[in-house]
């Protein structure tokens, strides 16, 4: 529970408001959206943490308040999370608020994969 606030409270600190956050002029050539997608930029730190966020929520969802087995409640975690990151690209690709990222989605399994690791430290 303790990792749960801490990751809570970590990720509300370094990451701003969805609504605050500055997306780049968008362009019709696709030079121009390579250029803009960069590896290290705060949209992808944003992917990262909020993906872990609602891993750890999703974990003890499913742990405390469904009960489920540990290994239940790690697969429903992680799915959760996957889909709410897959579903934020498919908005993006379809709307025009926003540009659709592999490297976006990459992000979103890092994220992911550091909560399990998270999660299997304090189980273990």
């Amino acid at each position: 529970m303790k990792i749960f606030l801490i990751l809570i409270l970590f990720v509300f600190l370094c990451t701003p408001l969805a609504a605050q956050v500055n997306h780049p002029a968008k362009s019709d050539t696709v030079k121009s959206l390579k250029s803009a997608d960069k590896w290290l930029a705060k949209d992808k730190a944003d992917h990262f943490f909020v993906s872990a966020f609602l891993t750890g929520f999703g974990y003890y969802a499913a742990k405390k308040e469904l009960h489920r087995s540990e290994p239940a409640s790690q697969n429903l975690a992680f799915g959760f999370s996957f889909s709410l990151g897959v579903m934020k690209e498919v908005y993006d690709g379809t709307s025009k608020k926003g540009t659709p990222s592999w490297k976006d989605l990459l992000a979103d399994v890092l994220g992911i994969g550091m909560a399990g690791l998270i999660m299997n430290a304090s189980v273990h």
